[in-house]
């Protein structure tokens, strides 16, 4: 087995959405919201932060790779990572010389985890080989705590991952090696320039940072060791890792609001996050379909470059996450009759196990061209995770999408009826030339069997993939048929259904008869208790 540095001195990753980051550019846009936002986490972190958060001496070693932090409370364009998570990632080039990333550490303190190896930009930033939190098996007297029964505060919860060249003759690995779990081992394209490693980490747990390292156990992020596979020795791994100005493990960054423009890679090229309207092909590149202008419906969009998915090859052809357009002058108001239920993690102690609710974690978080940000508690915000989203005794949730063109007399209006009736509020976005205002519903680790889930599974079938009925078509916005909404047809009362108003008509009482109407009308229920 190859050296290890102590566990003090391993490194927490969580590196997800990296391909996304290969083929979109940032769009232009902002907003006055500067001023820094709360967190429920121990720190939120962006890119680019000079603040960090250690739990240990920074590595001497130099096969010890860096990292791109993508941890962020401030967000833009869709396709940022939602708030509540961490993505963290390596960019390898790609070599014929026998050299392998070799990962270890803690499973991080939180809600879900997985790692994931796209392809490079010119092949499609498509994914190539993941794996998830309780799939991975722990190292030699250690226990995964993704797996359920297992107390989730394990102390001793190392593991280890190997990632090869696709076609590695397992007889040429050495001994040093060969002994990691197949289940663990990953595998990297072998064509292309280079390739993307992510990590991603969602819902920390509290006193943990948002990739669930430090924290009470001052448990350090998992560390990325670039290898020889043949021989054991370790890789310089500067020779190999294309990011510029990586940060090592112990660099973890804390709050900060930098969103992620632009990365200049070693040999020229760029990665770079998020639609651009001034680039060929990038006008409407992330519109959302607008199928009836009363209401708020929900599709999965296609599955893009960089998307998270939870098997290679994934289920089909869209996107694990609901999307629907959200209106710049009036309210919206949505219904989700009810909410899956998710891992509490609020009350933790040394005995709680691991439990597979209906989900890990659900989140809705509001994208655009101006900047969101994550403000827990405040009207402002633009995501809602689990308990943010205000469950009602039924089980239910109702949110409120306020547009920015919201007179502040009319703000204060619409967040006294949303405090008085118990809703969630959230800030809407703006519209350019590159996207729509786009709000995203997510469910991670969604049970197999709840119904409620979006993508088929062998006990669901979730909502329709238009994209896999016309697999000519690429953009969003082509979607059209209702077959292809989410609704109390597919997927019962876990369907988010809205409807837009003016102001008038939410204050007033129209708004929330029309969306009761609405959802009456697709065969659902306003309430399920």
């Amino acid at each position: 087995m190859p050296s290890r540095l102590p566990r003090a001195a391993l490194a927490r990753c969580a590196a997800v959405l990296a391909l996304l980051l290969v083929l979109t550019a940032c769009s232009g846009g902002g907003d006055d919201e500067a001023d820094p936002p709360a967190s429920s986490s121990a720190s939120s972190t962006a890119v680019g932060s000079d603040s960090t958060t250690s739990a240990s001496a920074t590595s001497d070693d130099p096969s010890v790779c860096g990292y791109l932090y993508e941890w962020l409370s401030v967000f833009q364009y869709p396709l940022q990572p939602d708030p509540h998570a961490a993505y963290t990632y390596v960019v390898p080039q790609i070599t014929d010389e026998p050299v392998a990333l070799e990962i270890t550490g803690d499973f991080p303190y939180a809600a879900w985890t997985s790692w994931t190896v796209y392809d490079d930009a010119k092949q499609g930033a498509m994914p190539v080989s993941v794996v998830k939190d309780s799939d991975i098996v722990p190292e030699q007297g250690s226990e995964n705590p993704f797996v359920v029964g297992t107390p989730v505060l394990s102390p001793d919860r190392e593991f280890r991952l190997l990632v090869l060249p696709k076609g590695t003759d397992p007889s040429g690995i050495d001994a040093s090696l060969s002994d990691v779990p197949a289940d663990n081992v990953l595998t990297r394209p072998t064509k292309g320039d280079y390739f993307i490693l992510a990590n991603r980490v969602y819902n920390s747990f509290p006193g943990y940072n948002l990739g669930g390292a430090v924290g009470p156990t001052n448990t350090p992020f998992p560390q990325v060791r670039t290898v020889n596979y043949e021989t054991g020795d370790p890789v310089d791994c500067s020779k190999v890792n294309l990011l510029p100005s990586p940060r090592s493990p112990q660099d973890m960054p804390e709050a900060n609001h930098a969103v992620l423009d632009a990365v200049p890679l070693t040999n020229g090229e760029q990665l770079t996050v998020g639609p651009q309207a001034s680039r060929p092909g990038h006008e409407g590149l992330e519109y959302a379909p607008e199928l009836e202008a009363r209401y708020l419906e929900f599709t999965r969009p296609p599955i893009l470059p960089g998307a998270d998915v939870p098997s290679v090859p994934p289920p089909d052809s869209c996107a694990g996450y609901l999307g629907a357009q959200t209106s710049t002058t009036k309210i919206g108001l949505i219904r989700i009759p009810h909410v899956a239920t998710w891992f509490d993690t609020r009350h933790l102690t040394d005995t709680t196990p691991f439990e597979q609710k209906q989900s890990t974690f659900f989140s809705l978080t509001q994208y655009g061209t101006a900047r969101g940000a994550y403000r827990p508690g405040r009207p402002q915000t633009a995501s809602l995770g689990n308990e943010e989203l205000q469950v009602d005794k039924s089980g239910g949730s109702t949110i409120v999408v306020w547009p920015r063109s919201l007179s502040r007399v009319d703000q204060r209006q619409v967040f006294d009826l949303a405090r008085r009736q118990g809703w969630a509020l959230l800030r809407g976005d703006a519209q350019g030339p590159a996207t729509t205002p786009n709000l995203f519903v997510r469910m991670k680790g969604s049970s197999e069997s709840y119904q409620g889930g979006y993508t088929p599974t062998p006990e669901r079938d979730g909502v329709p993939c238009y994209f896999d009925d016309h697999p000519n078509q690429t953009h969003w916005y082509k979607v059209t048929g209702d077959k292809y909404v989410a609704s109390p047809a597919n997927i019962g009362a876990g369907a988010p259904q809205g409807v837009n108003c003016t102001t008038e008509e939410l204050l007033g009482g129209a708004c929330l008869s029309m969306l009761k109407a609405y959802i009456d009308s697709t065969g659902g229920s306003y309430s399920t208790g």
